[in-house]
C-alpha cells in the first residue's frame, strides 16, 4: 500500500532539500521552459513552510483523530514498553487505530485474537456486534488495498463493480461476506451490513447470482433509468491518479496558454500541494519548478485574480476539522501567480495571515470597486471557547493587501460553517452570500450596496426560506432552469464521525424511508424568496456530499452536477453520483451507465473541458479523512455527444479582471425555436473549482444569435455583443464591443512516466 508515512520534524532547510531531491525526477528539459530547478524559495514561501513545520513539531498525535500513522507509532511504543494494559477496550482501540492507519492485516490479527481470548464473543449479539462489524469492514478495506490500490486500474472501485475491477486477491471480501451473513442472520434489517454484503459479492463477480435472496439489493434498484455513454477514467494514463487522502482540485488555465492545468491538494499535514501543467494534452508536474515544495495541506482550494494582473492566483484552505494548533491547524495561504510558472506565498504580505478552522471561502467583489474581496467561512465549536473562529471578511485595498472588516459589517458569524456560495440572487447589481451551517440554520446574506449606496448587509434567511438542511455541507448557486435568476443547491449530511452512511444509501436505493435528511434544491421565486423543489426534481435522496460541482456535461444548455460522497467511517462505501438536468423538469441519476460512481470517499470536484474537445470532463479527488484511507484520484473523460458548445472568457476592466460574478446570456435557435441560456462566471460549488472560462452547451444550435454580458460592476443591464460562431473560444473585454474569436486547439491526452508519479510525495 502506498500509504503516507510520518515525517519527523526537522529543520526547514533539510525538509526542502529532501523534497527537492524527491521531486527532481519529474523534470524534463524538453518542456522545462520555466526557472531552473535550483531556484531559491521566495521569502514569503519560506516563512509559511517554517510556520507549518513549527506547528507540526508541536502536535499531540495521541489527541489527533486523523494523523493515525503518527499516533500508531506512539501506541505501539507503549505496547512494546508494557505501558498499555491488555484490556478489551484497549485492544479495540488498537484495532481501530490499525485500521485507520492502513495496517489491516495486523488489525485482523488483533481482533481475531481478542475474539479467541474471550469465550462467547465469537457469537454475534447486541454486546458483540461492534467488534464483528469492525472485523468485517477491516476485511473489506484489506480487499480494497490488495486489489484497488496496490493493483490499481482505470475501473477500480467503480460502482457497480465489474470487469477489471473484480478482485483477484479475494481473502478480504471472502472474510467480509462470511461475517456480514452471520450479522444478518441475527439482525436481518441491518441495512448497512446488507449493502456492504452486496458490494462484497460485486467485488468477487458473484453479484447478483450468489447473494442470498433475502439480502439481495436487486440490480434494477441500482441501475440508471436514463442511460448515457460510459466515461473513461484516464487519470492513471496521464499520471494524475494521485494516491492520497482527501483534498481538492482546480482545473483552470494557470499560464494563459489556452488549456487547462491542474492543482491538487491533500489535507494531510504532510500532503504536498501539487501543480501539473498541461502541455498539448500531456500533464507535466511542475510542483518543484513552481516553488511549491514544502507547502502542505489543503482540504480545499480556490483560484482568483486578486491583484488584477491577468494571472490566476491560488488560495489554499487548510484548517477544517482541526480544532486547534494541537490538532494541526495550519494557516491558510494566498499564492501569487508570478506569471513565469512560479508562485509565491504572499499571505503575510497581503495581510491575510491567520490560523483559523476554515472549510471554504469565496472571492467576491462586495463593494463593486473592481477588486475581489475574500469571505472566509470558519468552523467554531460553540461549547469550547478556545475553538471559536468567527467568519472573516477581507476587503481588498487594491494594492495587493487586504483589511479584515467582518466585525464592522456584522459578518463575524460564529457557527460550524462548512460551505459558502455567492451570487446576485435578487438581480439588483451587487453580490450576495449564502453560508451553510453544520450545527444550525444556514444563512442568506443580502448585500445592500445598491439600496444604500454604501456597503452593508441584512440577514434574509427566513425571508428567503433557505434555512435547511440543518446539517448542511457544500452548496452552490446556479440557474438550473435558465430563467435568469440564481437557484440554490444545499447538500445535507448526518452525524459525521460516528457510524457510516451505507445504511441510509441502501434504504434510498430500496425505496424505503432513507432515515436521514437530504439535500435542498431551492428555486428562485424572483422576489427574494425561494421554493423548495427537491422532491419534485427527484433529489430527495441520501446524498452525503463532501465535494461537488456543476457543469453541462451533455451540452444541452442545462446545468448538471456531480457529487463526491462519503463520510470518515470506513463503512461508508457508497458511490459518487452524477445527475443530469432533464431540461429543468427533473434531475436523473446516470451514475452507473456513465461509470463514474467511485465508491471510495469523494472530495474536491472539478468539471471542465480538459482536452478542449467541446465537452466537460470530471476530475475527482478521492480519499478519506484517516491516514490509511487513501485512494487514487480519478479523471472521467467525457465520451462526447452531438450537441455544440462555446467557450466564453470574460475580461473585466471596471469589473474585477477575472469577471467573477458577471453573467452571460446566450440567445440561440434550437429546433426552430429561440431560447436563452444563462451562465455566471464562477469556479462553481464550495468544494472544488471549475475553470473561470465558461464552457456553455447550446444543444443542436448552429450559431449563437446573440451574446450578452451583464458585468459585475453594479450594472443590471446586459451589453449586446451580437451573433457569434459555435465551437470557438470567445474573449469578451469590458468596454470593447469587438470580441476576439479563437479556434480551440483540441488536445490528444497522453501520459509520460518520466514526468509523473502515481504515488505519494
Amino acid at each position: 500500500m502506498n500509504a503516507i508515512k510520518p515525517v519527523a520534524a526537522t529543520s526547514v532547510a533539510l525538509i526542502l532539500l529532501c523534497s527537492l531531491l524527491l521531486l527532481s525526477c519529474d523534470g524534463d528539459s524538453t518542456h522545462n521552459h520555466h526557472n531552473q530547478v535550483t531556484q531559491e524559495f521566495h521569502e514569503g514561501t519560506q516563512s509559511m513552510v517554517s510556520d507549518m513545520e513549527a506547528i507540526y513539531s508541536k502536535l499531540d498525535f495521541e489527541k489527533n483523530n486523523f494523523q493515525n500513522h503518527e499516533a500508531l507509532i506512539i501506541m505501539e511504543k507503549k505496547i512494546d514498553e508494557g505501558d498499555f494494559p491488555n484490556t478489551r477496550k484497549n485492544l479495540m482501540k488498537y484495532a481501530n487505530l490499525l485500521l485507520r492507519a492502513g495496517e489491516n492485516d495486523k488489525a485482523i490479527d488483533v481482533i481475531n485474537g481478542l475474539l479467541m481470548a474471550n469465550p462467547g464473543m465469537e457469537r454475534i449479539n447486541d454486546s458483540t456486534l461492534k467488534i464483528h462489524q469492525l472485523l468485517a469492514i477491516t476485511y473489506m478495506r484489506k480487499g480494497e488495498i490488495d486489489n484497488c490500490i496496490i493493483n490499481h486500474n482505470s475501473e477500480s472501485c467503480l460502482f457497480p463493480i465489474k470487469g477489471e475491477a473484480i478482485h483477484t486477491a479475494q481473502d478480504g471480501s471472502r472474510g467480509a461476506i462470511q461475517i456480514y451473513e452471520q450479522i444478518l442472520e441475527k439482525f436481518p434489517e441491518d441495512y448497512e451490513s446488507m449493502w456492504l454484503l452486496n458490494v462484497a459479492y460485486m467485488t468477487l463477480g458473484e453479484y447478483p447470482d450468489l447473494v442470498p435472496s433475502q439480502y439481495l439489493i436487486k440490480p434494477d434498484m441500482i441501475e440508471d433509468k436514463v442511460k448515457v455513454k460510459s466515461y473513461d477514467n484516464m487519470a492513471m494514463d496521464l499520471g494524475l491518479d494521485i494516491n492520497d487522502v482527501s483534498g481538492s482540485s482546480i482545473l483552470d488555465d494557470m499560464d494563459n496558454d489556452g488549456d487547462l492545468d491542474l492543482f491538487a491538494s491533500s489535507w494531510s499535514l504532510k500532503g504536498q500541494l501539487r501543480y501539473f501543467e498541461n502541455i498539448e494534452g500531456e500533464f507535466v508536474e511542475r510542483t518543484l519548478e513552481a516553488g511549491l515544495v514544502g507547502l502542505y495541506g489543503g482540504l480545499n482550494l480556490k483560484q482568483t485574480d486578486y491583484n488584477n494582473d491577468g494571472y490566476l492566483d491560488i488560495y489554499v484552505i487548510r484548517g477544517a476539522w482541526r480544532k486547534n494548533t494541537q490538532k494541526g491547524i495550519y494557516p491558510n495561504s494566498l499564492l501569487k501567480n508570478n506569471g513565469d510558472g512560479t508562485f509565491t506565498d504572499v499571505t503575510t504580505q497581503a495581510g491575510l495571515y491567520e490560523i483559523t478552522a476554515t472549510s471554504s471561502v469565496v472571492w467576491i467583489d462586495l463593494n463593486n470597486n473592481g477588486w475581489l474581496d475574500l469571505f472566509v467561512a470558519n468552523e467554531s465549536r460553540l461549547k469550547q471557547k478556545s475553538d471559536k473562529f468567527p467568519c472573516k471578511l477581507y476587503i481588498n485595498n487594491g494594492d495587493g493587501t487586504f483589511v479584515e472588516r467582518a466585525e464592522e459589517y456584522k459578518l463575524d458569524l460564529v457557527g460550524y460553517y462548512k460551505g459558502v456560495a455567492t451570487a446576485d440572487y435578487d438581480n439588483d447589481g451587487d453580490q450576495d452570500l449564502y453560508v451553510t451551517n453544520y450545527v444550525g440554520e444556514n444563512v442568506m446574506i443580502k448585500n445592500l450596496l445598491m439600496e444604500n449606496d454604501s456597503l452593508s448587509f441584512s440577514f434574509e434567511t427566513s425571508q428567503s426560506n433557505t434555512q435547511e438542511p440543518l446539517l448542511a455541507f457544500p452548496c452552490w448557486f446556479f440557474d438550473y432552469d435558465n430563467d435568469g435568476w440564481e437557484d440554490l443547491y444545499v447538500s445535507a449530511f448526518a452525524d459525521f464521525l460516528s457510524d457510516g452512511r451505507s445504511a441510509e444509501v441502501a434504504k434510498s436505493y430500496l425505496g424505503l424511508d432513507k432515515g436521514c435528511d437530504g439535500p435542498r434544491l431551492y428555486h428562485n421565486n424572483k422576489n427574494g424568496g425561494y421554493t423548495n423543489v427537491t422532491k419534485e426534481m427527484g433529489l430527495d435522496l441520501a446524498l452525503h456530499t463532501m465535494g461537488c460541482n456543476y457543469g453541462d456535461v451533455n451540452n444541452d444548455g442545462y446545468l448538471d452536477f456531480y457529487l463526491g460522497t462519503g463520510a470518515p467511517s470506513f463503512k461508508t462505501i457508497v458511490p459518487n453520483r452524477l445527475f443530469l438536468n432533464q431540461q429543468a423538469t427533473s434531475f436523473v441519476d446516470v451514475t452507473t451507465s456513465a461509470n463514474v460512481g467511485n465508491i471510495q470517499k469523494g472530495h474536491g470536484i472539478s468539471i471542465a473541458d480538459i482536452d478542449n474537445d467541446g465537452d466537460q470532463d470530471i476530475y475527482a479527488v478521492m480519499g478519506g479523512a484517516f491516514s490509511g484511507d487513501n485512494f487514487q484520484n480519478a479523471l472521467f473523460v467525457n465520451p462526447g455527444n452531438d450537441n455544440a458548445s462555446v467557450k466564453v472568457k470574460l475580461v473585466g476592466t471596471v469589473t474585477n479582471k477575472a469577471a467573477l460574478g458577471s453573467k452571460i446570456k446566450l440567445t440561440v435557435t434550437e429546433n426552430g425555436k429561440q431560447r436563452t441560456i444563462f451562465r455566471t462566471v464562477s469556479s462553481g460549488a464550495s468544494f472544488g473549482a471549475n475553470s473561470l472560462t465558461q464552457e456553455i452547451g447550446i444543444g443542436n444550435s448552429q450559431s449563437i444569435d446573440k451574446l450578452e454580458v451583464r458585468w459585475a460592476n453594479g450594472s443590471t443591464d446586459f451589453v449586446n455583443y451580437g451573433s457569434q460562431p459555435i465551437d470557438k473560444r470567445i474573449i469578451v473585454t469590458e468596454g470593447r464591443l469587438k470580441v476576439i474569436v479563437e479556434d480551440v486547439n483540441i488536445l490528444t491526452l497522453s501520459g509520460d512516466s518520466k514526468h509523473n508519479h502515481h504515488h505519494h510525495l
